[in-house]
């Protein structure tokens, strides 16, 4: 496993983002059931900035798999992806 914001719960992947598109990817490669909380609000001069906290409901870790799927999208499929997670 390399460097990440992934962690563990209870035996669980886990995540916390204030990002939305980072939210949304990380459910997509985990599947199945998501517990999502607000970890933290953080307001300062910039703004309002929500942290979320993501706990998958099972203990599998499939980020190779996810890897192998993005890797077959042709040049359309991997710019739509790319603008995903851009834009949220």
């Amino acid at each position: 496993m390399g460097i990440s914001d992934e962690g563990r719960d209870r035996g669980r992947p886990m995540m916390f983002t204030a990002y939305t598109w980072q939210a949304l990817l990380w459910a997509l490669v985990h599947g199945g059931r998501i517990h999502i909380r607000i970890y933290a609000i953080d307001i300062n001069d910039d703004g309002i900035t929500v942290i979320w906290q993501l706990r998958a409901g099972h203990k599998r870790i499939s980020k190779d798999s996810a890897i192998k799927w993005v890797v077959k999208f042709n040049d359309e499929e991997f710019t739509n992806f790319f603008i995903l997670l851009h834009v949220g």
